[in-house]
Parts: C-alpha cells; sequence; structure tokens
C-alpha cells in the first residue's frame, strides 16, 4: 500500500507539474499573438518571434508564417543574410521588415530586398536598426494561428474535449481493473465459501456496477451546473 500511495503522489505532482506548463505556454503563446497582431516583436533570451504579414519575400516566407529572429553581432552580416529591421522608408517608417541582405557598403549600412521585390529597398539599413537576423520558422505558432478560422475553431472545441473525456473514461476503467485485478490475483476461494470463477465473476460485476455509478454521479452534476447556469 505505501508502494501505491508513493506512485499516487508522483503521479500527482507529475500531474501538476505538466499542467503548469501547459498553462504557461498556452499563455505565452496567446500573447506573442496578440503582440504580432500589434506588429510588435515578443523577445525572450534573444530570440524574437514575428509573423510575416506580407509577400515581398515569398517563397522563401509565405504570409502568415512565423518567424524566430536571433539578436547577433550586425559585424557578421553578410551578404544573402536575411535580416529583420525596423524601417526608415517614410511610407513604412517604425514597421518591422524582413528582407535579405544585397550588399553590405563601405560604411556598413545594408542595401536590402525582398525576395519577391523586383528592386532594391530605397532607404539603406543602419547597423543600430538591425533587430537581428533570420534562423528557422517557427511552424508551432503558424499551426495555433490557422484555428483562427472560425470553422476550424469551433472544430477544436468539439474535438478537444471529446478526447479529453474519452482520456478520463479510459483512466477510470484502467484504474478499476486494476484494483479489482489485483483483488483476484489475491484471492483464492471465496470470503463467502463461494468458488474462484464466482468470485471473478462477482468482482466483474462490482466494477462495472462503481463505474456505472460513477458516470451517474458524473450526470448528476453536470445536470445541476447546466441548471444553475440557465
Amino acid at each position: 500500500m505505501k508502494l501505491i500511495s508513493k506512485s499516487g503522489e508522483r503521479r500527482k505532482i507529475t500531474d501538476k507539474i505538466f499542467t503548469v506548463i501547459l498553462v504557461l505556454v498556452m499563455a505565452f503563446t496567446g500573447y506573442v499573438m496578440v503582440m504580432n497582431a500589434q506588429g510588435k516583436a515578443v523577445s525572450l533570451f534573444g530570440n524574437s518571434i514575428l509573423r510575416v504579414v506580407t509577400g515581398s519575400m515569398e517563397p522563401t516566407l509565405l504570409t502568415g508564417e512565423y518567424i524566430l529572429v536571433q539578436k547577433t553581432d550586425v559585424s557578421t552580416l553578410a551578404e544573402g543574410d536575411i535580416i529583420t529591421f525596423y524601417s526608415e522608408d517614410p511610407s513604412t517608417s517604425g514597421w518591422l521588415i524582413t528582407h535579405r541582405i544585397m550588399e553590405v557598403t563601405s560604411d556598413g549600412t545594408f542595401i536590402t530586398k525582398g525576395d519577391a521585390n523586383p528592386v532594391e529597398d530605397s532607404v539603406p539599413v543602419k547597423p543600430e536598426k538591425v533587430l537581428g537576423k533570420y534562423v528557422r520558422k517557427a511552424r508551432f505558432f503558424a499551426i495555433v494561428g490557422s484555428f483562427a478560422d472560425s470553422r476550424k475553431l469551433i472544430m477544436a472545441l468539439v474535438i478537444i474535449p471529446i478526447l479529453v473525456l474519452s482520456f478520463y473514461e479510459t483512466r477510470t476503467l484502467a484504474k478499476l481493473w486494476k484494483k479489482y485485478k489485483g483483488t483476484d490475483d489475491g484471492a483464492g476461494a471465496g470470503t463467502n465459501g463461494e468458488s474462484r470463477e464466482d468470485e471473478i465473476e462477482r468482482i466483474k460485476r462490482e466494477a462495472v456496477e462503481e463505474y456505472l455509478k460513477q458516470r451517474e454521479m458524473s450526470n448528476d452534476e453536470q445536470g445541476k451546473e447546466d441548471e444553475q447556469s440557465e
């Protein structure tokens, strides 16, 4: 019994840690998406997560994708690198732009151009305006962002609860079976003189009855909550 108790305590601690991590990840993901919707970068440990909002870098970077930009020593940047910078072009002043370096000038500025654009950017990028160098795509945020579509969001709200409920029901049945299987393994003749076969049938029947009882209690509680909400 002590071993089972310790195992149960470890499982509870693990579940709590997992829940905390999940909540933090969800909160950070929401924060990133909100900030990106406002055209602001979210930086963490020298890395920034940005959303591509135009097609100027297609097909390298597609509209709607999220990218990871790493803070870097501007002196190491070279032709062909993709950088994110604060634009000083009057038409896009203050915006975060992600374009490819076409040339590093003698005065240390960068001539940039979007892969899909026919001409280079009209205003050179100063070193102090560089946010960082493009590292890779952040596909996780693109997947989450895809649920902005109302139909996909509704689908997720239907499917996820079903999966969670199925997981809970499976765990409940597994616990009941394990409990009574353990009783079965340790039993010889029944305590009331019943045969081993009769005892096994009785244990199975009690397991099913307990499961149905828990289901009924769960449904009653849900019914009360629904009545209160009405």
